[in-house]
């Protein structure tokens, strides 16, 4: 495993388990961090948006969730040997892997998604992981929050004496809460995973492991959420793509 910089992201790259394994050794320190499964919607998403740049580059930790980051990651190994080579770090798959294998006492406070979803996520959870402490499960409006209710739920963090927080909501969104957090929680672990409580709660379809390999999740996800997600894969990231192209070959 190698941590690697770029376009001011702190990338840890290489195989999955032992990616896993540095993420618990940190969660058993002392001091907080901010970890994002990454993926091309974030890099577009901050790509022309500085403001929005400063709180992706208060991430700790980006592994490489989205499978065109991992291509080009191994690209690079191809032509520098002391490059490890990357493993798809799935944002659902990192949740179920530090649940599973983090210390029995470690708390666990679980922000985002539907009160259905969450009822789902918490009930399959303690079938999956029954040592697992769960301090809280928090469904917030499905709207911009206001200074004294953002207020109210880091009170809610910390005095649940929590070591870990996950975060279920869409990116940016998720990031720019979790920097502006991050301040009032320092020793609290912010883990940013989107879609993984709807996954890991089985109301939405995991794309099959063959469709993921071959990069093409998106297409799964555009066809079973169109009106949330047709900007996303149809407009931003395709921009993103071909002004990186077009960087590459004329500037």
């Amino acid at each position: 495993m190698k941590q690697i910089k770029m376009d001011g992201l702190n990338y840890l790259v290489g195989k999955r388990k032992t990616i896993t394994q540095t993420i618990l050794k940190n969660i058993e320190k002392i001091g907080g961090f901010i970890l994002l499964p990454t993926s091309l919607n974030d890099l577009a998403s901050m790509d022309d948006d500085k403001k929005l740049r400063k709180s992706y580059q208060k991430i700790d930790f980006c592994v490489t969730d989205g499978m065109p980051l991992v291509w080009y990651f191994n690209l690079r190994s191809l032509f520098k040997r002391k490059m490890p080579f990357a493993e798809r770090i799935y944002g659902p798959d990192l949740m179920k892997d530090i649940l599973k294998s983090s210390n029995k006492d470690t708390i666990h406070f679980f922000y985002g998604s539907s009160k259905k979803t969450l009822f789902e996520l918490e009930k399959n959870l303690k079938n999956l992981f029954p040592n697992t402490k769960i301090a809280k499960m928090i469904s917030p409006p499905f709207r911009k929050l206001s200074l004294l209710e953002e207020a109210k739920f880091i009170v809610k963090v910390r005095k649940s004496r929590a070591d870990v927080l996950w975060i279920g909501l869409s990116s940016p969104k998720q990031v720019v809460l979790a920097a502006r957090w991050s301040n009032f929680l320092p020793n609290t672990k912010i883990f940013c995973v989107g879609a993984a409580f709807d996954f890991l709660s089985k109301r939405q379809a995991i794309a099959p492991r063959t469709v993921q390999n071959l990069g093409l999740e998106w297409l799964f996800r555009l066809i079973a959420d169109p009106l949330r997600l047709w900007k996303r894969y149809l407009v931003l990231i395709p921009k993103f793509i071909l002004k990186r192209i077009y960087s590459f070959f004329f500037n």
